[in-house]
């Protein structure tokens, strides 16, 4: 059974490298995702499926550790 969640973990993180390398495909301008931010891409969308119920600046927190 911890193979099945490693196997759909590895597949998760295999579709959201694949939606940022074309992250252009998705967005309404071609200048989103082009400056350097502090959440890139794939940390952005990381954030967003495995927010929690608590406050933003502890989820945010979360995401950093």
């Amino acid at each position: 059974m911890k193979s099945f969640h490693s196997n759909i973990l590895k597949l998760m993180d295999q579709i959201i490298n694949q939606i940022a390398a074309n992250i252009h495909k998705f967005t309404f301008s071609d200048q989103a995702f082009t400056r350097c931010r502090k959440l890139n891409a794939i940390d952005l969308i990381k954030l967003i499926l495995n927010i929690g119920a608590g406050s933003l600046n502890t989820e945010l927190l979360k995401l950093e550790s």
